[in-house]
């Protein structure tokens, strides 16, 4: 086995492959050599930590990373992995979107003099959140409060702090272990909130892609297997990724899949496009200095190899 370590770097997000692949040591076992996974609380602390080179590979949200680009960071998204990770929940007394008759703005706007919970600055639950408050004028009658993770938008929601959040899937499950003080809901689903937005991807330095291109392509048919594998057999992902995890279980897993069920590693035009519409409001909101092209932030050799016939994020989990 090659000693030198692959440096790979995730986040505490059950849909990501990441986890999944740690329990399968698929990755390991097909690259023939020591895998170093690293888990970091955000995804502008995985940009950070690939400047450093202190990592080869990191699955980020999209936003962060395009930031980071912004900035001069040798980074390209290699493969998709998720799209329309962003939910709006709120409390049980608030309407969902359909009482709303479809209407982004008008569902927003029932949290005038109140504040939504999301992730930090710059994520891509945040720039979403302010764009459609942008978009419904609603920027200086809604507040958003940026947290660190779901985990504690869950417990801002719990004590008061917000009475929704704009997040990850996951919040979901965050948020049940305070049913017994009060109920939530889903007022926006992934799906009505910027279709095909680009949940997350895996990216590389450049220099690695350039250099060890069997590398990464390699790693990208692990994370492929580990997409059809959630596609296919998901409550047997469920379980690998609930014991990797340990303090949470199959359910809360299945429900994480559920919430948002789109995971393959291809990069269609439309998920591309979904995230160059990103770069305007990026820019407006003076987290990105310059304009980006789908050059700047794609490198689709790998997908197009690996990955030629039609995109699955359409395809339905087998849940039974």
């Amino acid at each position: 086995m090659n000693q030198t370590p692959l440096n790979v770097g995730h986040l505490s997000t059950a849909y990501h492959t990441a986890v999944l692949l740690i329990g399968t040591r698929w990755v390991e076992e097909h690259l023939g050599r020591t895998v170093k996974w690293t888990l970091l609380p955000t995804g502008p602390d995985l940009v950070n930590a690939l400047e450093r080179r202190d990592l080869d590979i990191a699955y980020i949200g999209l936003t962060p990373a395009m930031i980071g680009i912004g900035r001069g960071v040798p980074i390209r998204c290699v493969a998709g992995g998720h799209i329309e990770g962003t939910v709006v929940v709120g409390k049980s007394q608030y309407c969902t979107l359909d009482e709303y008759g479809g209407d982004v703005s008008a569902a927003l706007g029932q949290f005038k003099g109140k504040a939504i919970g999301s992730p930090k600055r710059g994520s891509i639950h945040d720039i979403i959140v302010r764009y459609y408050l942008e978009e419904a004028g609603l920027q200086d009658e809604v507040e958003v409060k940026n947290f660190d993770s779901a985990e504690f938008i869950a417990e801002g929601m719990g004590e008061g702090v917000v009475d929704a959040a704009c997040a990850t899937p996951s919040i979901l499950s965050y948020l049940g272990f305070f049913r017994d003080s009060f109920d939530t809901k889903v007022v926006v689903p992934p799906s009505r909130l910027w279709p095909y937005n680009p949940s997350y991807g895996v990216f590389a330095r450049n220099d690695l892609v350039e250099e060890q291109p069997h590398v990464v392509e390699d790693f990208l048919a692990m994370h492929k297997r580990a997409t059809e594998f959630m596609r296919d057999k998901p409550a047997e992902a469920a379980r690998i990724v609930a014991d990797v995890m340990e303090l949470v279980d199959e359910a809360y897993v299945i429900q994480a899949y559920k919430v948002s069920p789109k995971y393959c590693i291809a990069l269609p035009r439309e998920y591309v496009d979904a995230t160059l519409k990103f770069v305007e409001p990026i820019r407006r909101l003076g987290y990105l200095q310059r304009n980006l092209t789908a050059q700047d932030i794609f490198d689709l050799r790998f997908v197009q190899l690996l990955h030629p016939e039609p995109h699955h994020y359409l395809v339905q989990p087998v849940w039974s």
